[in-house]
């Protein structure tokens, strides 16, 4: 939702500013592996922000898996070459995955958020600042 702010006194100058629009790069790729953005108008918190993060925590999750599955099929001797083949695949798959998260989230941690509203005194925050 985007408000709007008027500037003629009484009429709508209390309402706050609306947020900037913020794209997200979502964890999966189209048809044809194009990226799929987001354009969020919100602070992430919509529908498909939410499921985006759900599958972030799967593809996260699975990658997790197969690393320890990598690694237990190098510990083994005499394994057949295909099942090797069938490993790196989907190690480079959940690489890919991976990485693309990764950007995502870099970009989230660039692009400038509404900042908490600041405590009205020095006693709602719990914390003493030392004298010196």
């Amino acid at each position: 939702m985007h408000l709007t702010e008027t500037h003629t006194p009484g009429e709508g100058a209390d309402l706050p500013k609306a947020l900037e629009p913020r794209t997200r790069l979502l964890p999966w790729t189209g048809t044809f592996g194009q990226r799929c953005y987001l354009i969020e108008d919100d602070i992430g918190s919509g529908t498909l922000s939410r499921i985006a993060d759900r599958v972030e925590t799967v593809q996260l999750g699975l990658a997790e898996q197969l690393h320890e599955q990598a690694w237990e099929l190098l510990a083994t001797p005499d394994v057949p070459d295909t099942q090797f083949r069938h490993v790196a695949e989907q190690l480079a798959q959940a690489l890919g995955e991976t990485l693309l998260i990764a950007e995502s989230r870099g970009a989230r941690l660039r692009q400038p958020t509404v900042p908490p509203p600041a405590p009205t005194t020095a006693a709602s925050t719990g914390y003493e600042c030392p004298n010196d």
